[in-house]
């Protein structure tokens, strides 16, 4: 099940109106997904760090897949995040990822596709982040749960570009995980210019 299409965000300057969304941090990093798979036969999980293209990271960024192999407890799950690594000031540096630092490594992680064997892709986002969090509870500091705000995008954008950093992500809590750009993700980035 390796080959999962990734949910993309749809670039927009335009912020929506109504419906539920929230808003993260864009990273500067490398989207990466986690397959952690148990094996019953062999009493054994294996574990893999996949790329949107489909490329294996796992032994570029071992230190994380152990702590995450262990932190999983021989469950099946696959999480959706970003790989990066901080600079001195916190800030991710997409350019260290060519060559990490293990300890300067973190998983950002925001959505959970599957647990346990169950497809979690078509039930609403709000649910999925509800059962990430309880998923994450607990986990090792170079895990994290991607932290969100619901509304105030305006003000939140304002406030990240302030700070010279990327951008950030809107996103449907009603929505399913599609694997495409259908518009229920969007980002929104500093560059550009964000109309009210």
């Amino acid at each position: 099940m390796r080959n999962i299409k990734v949910q993309q965000a749809k670039l927009a300057t335009v912020f929506p109106r109504g419906g539920n969304w929230i808003y993260e941090m864009k990273y500067d990093g490398w989207r990466i997904v986690a397959f952690i798979e148990f094996n019953n036969a062999t009493n054994n999980s294996t574990m893999h760090f996949i790329s949107r293209n489909g490329n294996d990271f796992t032994e570029q960024f071992k230190t994380i897949a152990k702590v995450l192999q262990h932190h999983s407890n021989d469950r099946n799950v696959i999480l959706d995040g970003e790989m990066i690594v901080t600079d001195e000031q916190g800030n991710s540096d997409f350019h260290a990822l060519r060559s990490p630092v293990q300890n300067k490594l973190s998983y950002i992680v925001f959505d959970i596709l599957t647990l346990d064997g169950q497809d979690l892709r078509n039930k609403p986002l709000s649910e999925r982040k509800e059962i990430l969090k309880n998923f994450l509870k607990d986990c090792p500091s170079n895990i994290h749960l991607c932290q969100f705000t619901k509304g105030k995008g305006r003000e939140i954008f304002k406030q990240v570009c302030e700070l010279g950093l990327e951008g950030i992500i809107a996103k449907d809590l009603d929505s399913t995980y599609a694997g495409n750009r259908n518009g229920t993700w969007l980002k929104f980035k500093c560059e550009n210019y964000v109309r009210k």
